[in-house]
């Protein structure tokens, strides 16, 4: 009984459902831009909006735009070794029997794995410094991006992972790529810090 009373009272007090009887062939302005009006009292664009186009690309701007990358579910060991390069990184080398590659970065040896469903992962060890598990789970617990562990020997390492699922751009994993050198300067720095 409420419902139909508020509702019955929105539908008298409505000054669009008033104006809309009192003066049906009279737009109402509500705003610069757009007038109210037609059935249901819809709203209109204004004469002014109406005449603005959309923008074209023409010839001669076309060369000008950036060129797409395509999105591709799987990259394979040249793919990769081919953005390496295109990046400026040294020092790659192909390990088929692992699908990996190694490449230097910021002076530093890293490795970058291509598993069986295609994501990628990248890994950076540190054999020189070896923290405690409570300095690792300090760093995992504090850091996004990457995730440090000790290997079987209790060497510092950094890994970062990369899911395919989707497909990737090159520039996707270019910046992927990037951001695994960000970490990996912070995680040198984190465990510098540690031993002094």
């Amino acid at each position: 009984m409420f419902r139909m009373i508020a509702i019955l009272l929105l539908v008298i007090f409505n000054p669009l459902a008033i104006h809309a009887k009192s003066e049906a062939d009279q737009p109402l302005k509500t705003n610069p831009g757009l007038i109210i009006s037609g059935p249901g009292n819809f709203p209109v664009p204004d004469a002014k909006l109406q005449n603005i186009k959309s923008p074209e690309i023409n010839a001669k701007d076309a060369g000008k735009t950036r060129k797409l990358d395509p999105i591709l579910q799987k990259y394979n060991l040249q793919d990769m070794l081919r953005i390496l390069k295109a990046e400026g990184y040294g020092g790659s080398a192909i390990f088929e029997d692992q699908q990996a590659i190694s490449f230097k970065s910021d002076g530093s040896k890293m490795l970058l794995f291509i598993q069986k469903d295609g994501d990628l992962q990248l890994f950076y060890g540190l054999g020189k410094i070896r923290p405690t598990l409570s300095d690792i789970n300090n760093w995992n617990a504090n850091k996004r991006l990457s995730r440090a562990s000790l290997d079987e020997e209790g060497n510092a390492v950094l890994e970062s992972d990369f899911m395919m699922d989707a497909g990737a751009t090159e520039n996707q994993i270019t910046n992927f790529i990037k951001m695994f050198q960000v970490s990996t300067r912070n995680y040198q720095k984190y465990l510098y810090e540690l031993v002094k």
